[in-house]
Order: structure tokens, then sequence, then C-alpha cells
């Protein structure tokens, strides 16, 4: 396994000999094998580990386990971050302590300069997560599974442990003496991923060997397929109308042009940007609901209500989704933006990205140097008393305006870009900070950038 595992990583070049990666370790099997395999690659190939552990505080077994793996991080001199959940909800408590756990990781990765973050899911996870997401909705982006790599936080997340199988985990770890820990949790048939785990993934392994490898393989495929697809419906909607903070409107004969199939698609990346990158869930049968609006000749206008205050509207020859008139207005939106993210403001994209990040032409870039207290940045429309620091000092936003002789009308839609402590960065597409783009060995190198849908 060992041999595998390393030719694993050459041949994925998933990270460069002395790299520094920090690896999730729960205690359980699973992490631990990952941790000893790490531990045991040649020297060309090992990366500088250290290691992160959250206990949950939600099994008497936690404490136990903490200790374990303080006790093996000291005796194996790898450093070890760890932490505490305290706050737990009284509902939706698996999804609460999945995003304290990625919280914590991303704020250690940039605090202390990891480049990766490194989990231990496997081939049963991916095939477990495929079906699971299968029963709950079918939506063709949530049945790519597991991605093996993507980008996190300050740098990439990344599982070289999904061509391996949960017993070939096991039994190596058993071959080779490495405690570990397991989790009553995962035998309660309540939750739908162990009634998967345990009552159907046995079955199809039973009657087919590879479909572990199968489902890797599969997800991989969709994933190429979804991008190669993305940027054929971002092209395409450019001729279809535009998006905006508020949502998207275009034009139903444009629309109409397109076969059917292709409109499928167009309609997919409206609501995927539009709704589910807000957290705005839709089904198929909403989906199927607003082709028919969009299509109809003997209707051609229409309303449809949706979650969250969002509405599908036609009239005549235009369409869009927009927030209803009776939510907030849109102008008082607020939106934060961490490393790695991009967020709609009119018709452009802002994103903070590593200095490593691949740029576009036409990239409108400001280089910034902050600290991870000053994250998430704050994107918001522009308030009084806003400043932006120049080579003289600082200058307000509002002289600023007068001087560039901005109409009163435009003003209140500017965006404005602030660190967590509300100084201002970037008046987009105006005036940009002279304050935060000098280097500064104390924090870590950025690049905002504005982008032309």
């Amino acid at each position: 396994m060992e041999r595998r595992f390393q030719q694993h990583v050459q041949t994925n070049h998933f990270w460069s000999a002395g790299q520094r990666v920090l690896v999730a370790v729960s205690t359980g099997a699973d992490s631990m094998v990952l941790l000893t395999l790490l531990q045991r690659l040649p020297l060309n190939l090992r990366p500088k580990i250290g290691v992160v552990h959250v206990n949950h505080q939600l099994r008497q077994q936690s404490e136990q386990e903490e200790v374990f793996l303080t006790d093996y991080c000291q005796r194996q001199q790898l450093p070890l971050f760890k932490t505490h959940w305290v706050d737990h909800p009284l509902t939706g408590v698996e999804q609460a302590a999945r995003q304290f756990r990625y919280r914590f990781f991303a704020d250690i990765m940039q605090q202390h300069h990891y480049s990766v973050l490194l989990t231990a899911h496997h081939g049963d996870d991916e095939l477990e997560t495929i079906l699971m997401n299968l029963v709950r909705g079918g939506d063709i982006q949530t049945m790519t599974g597991i991605r093996s790599q993507r980008t996190f936080a300050s740098g990439k997340l990344m599982r070289p442990l999904l061509v391996f199988s949960k017993q070939e985990l096991r039994d190596y770890a058993d071959r080779q003496q490495i405690k570990y820990f397991d989790d009553v949790t995962n035998n309660d048939l309540t939750f739908m991923r162990n009634q998967i785990r345990h009552q159907i993934v046995p079955v199809l392994k039973q009657d087919n060997r590879q479909v572990l490898a199968h489902a890797v393989a599969f997800s991989e495929r969709l994933q190429r397929l979804l991008r190669v697809t993305q940027q054929f419906t971002d092209e395409q909607l450019q001729r279809i109308g535009q998006f905006s903070v508020v949502g998207f409107q275009g034009k139903v004969s444009a629309f109409k042009s397109f076969s059917t199939d292709q409109q499928v698609l167009l309609l997919d990346r409206i609501v995927e940007r539009c709704l589910i990158q807000r957290g705005v869930t839709v089904n198929e049968g909403q989906k199927q609901q607003l082709l028919r609006a969009i299509s109809s000749v003997t209707n051609p206008q229409t309303q449809i209500d949706l979650a969250n205050s969002w509405q599908f509207e036609r009239s005549y020859d235009l369409f869009g989704l927009r927030l209803r008139q009776t939510a907030k207005v849109p102008e008082s939106a607020v939106y934060q933006l961490s490393v790695g993210q991009w967020q709609q403001v009119d018709r452009q994209q802002l994103g903070l990205v590593t200095e490593q990040a691949a740029l576009k032409p036409g990239d409108d870039v400001l280089s910034v140097y902050l600290a991870p207290t000053e994250l998430p940045l704050i994107v918001r429309h522009r308030q009084p008393g806003d400043q932006l620091a120049i080579k003289t000092g600082h200058q307000s936003v509002k002289r600023l305006l007068i001087n560039e002789k901005v109409p009163s009308e435009k003003r209140e839609r500017l965006w404005f870009v602030t660190t967590a402590q509300n100084k201002g960065l970037w008046l987009l597409n105006l005036k940009k900070s002279q304050l935060f783009n000098q280097i500064q060995t104390d924090k870590i190198h950025y690049r905002l950038v504005l982008r032309n849908i």
C-alpha cells in the first residue's frame, strides 16, 4: 500500500518535497493511516507535516482521542493545532460541526502559512456521497461527489486517499499496528449516510468489486464535463442578458434561439449563479416550471415566487430572476469575501486570490498585504465617513466623488471594499488605497481582482 500511495502522490503532483501541508486528523483509522503514509514517504516526496484536530465535545471518547493525538504528535515531533467546539446548535449539528471544523482549518492555514490541507476521504466516502446526493435531489452539480483537490482558504484542499477503499485502509492499519479510534456514531442508522454505508454500499461491492473505482472515475469525468459546460454556458449567457447584484435579466428571443438541451443547461447556470451560490434551494420541479414560463407562447407575462424572497418574472421578451420588492433593498447588501472566493457586483466579479493565482487579460488588480485578522474583507455600498488611504494621508470618499464629478444617482450604487476593521481598500472602478500594497513581512500577499463577466 505504501508503494501505491507513493506512486499516486508522484503521479498527481499533490505537493513538492518540503512543502508545508496541514493534515486533518480525527484519530479514526482513515486519518491515522494518512498521517502514517505521509511520514513514511521517501524524502524526495515527503512534505513538511503539521496536524490539525477539532475536539467536537459530542462524545465522551473525544477527550481520550485528543490526549492520544497530543501525545502522538509530541513523540513524532509534529506541530499540532487543536481546538474545542463548544457552541452546539439544537438542530443541524453535523453541518454546523463541519462548518466550524473547516473555518478552523482555514484560520490555521493562513496564520501558520500552510499551502495545502489534506483530509482522509476515501473511495467509500466518494460512493456514499454520490448516492446520498442522488437520493436527496439528483442535481447534477451535486453528483460530482468529492473532488480530489480544490482551492481552499489561502491554498488547496486535497484528498489523496480517494483511490483506496475503507477496508484497504483498515487492513493496513491492523497490519502495521496503527492505533486508531472508532466513532460509535458511524453506526447510528438514523443518519442517511450510515444507512447507505451499512445497508447499500456492501451490496454494491458484493455485486461488483470495482464499484469504488467506478465511482471515483465517474466523479472525475463529471467534474471535467461540468467545467467545460460552465465555460460554454457563461459565454452564451452574455448573448442572452446580464447578471447583476440583484439577479439576472435576459431576452426570451435570445434564449429560445438555443436548442432545448442547451436551454436546460443555460437555465441551470442562471439558477446556480443567482440562487444556489447564495444558498437558495431550487428543486427540479421549479426549474421545469421556469423553463415552461420562458418558452410559453400563450402566456407572455408570468411571475413565480421562489425561496428567500426571490422571484422569477417574464414580461414579453424579457425574463429574469430578482429579489422581490418586499425584500431588503439590494443597495443595502453587504458581502464577506474570503480567500479564494468570488462575489458578483453588478456586471463584474470581485475575487480575493493568492499571489500565485492565474489572472486573465483585462483583470483590474489591487495588490494587498493583509493579516488574518483583517479577513474576511467586506464588500458594501459606501457609507458616510468612508475614507481611502493615499500617499498624502487619507481622502474622504465623498470628496473623491465630488472631484471625479460622479453623478448623484450613481454614487449610492458604487461598491466599497474594506478590511474586517472597516479600513478602505478600493472604491471599485474609481480609486484604490495606497496603504495596503506595500510589502509587509508580517502579512500575506493577496490580490483583489475585478473581472468583467
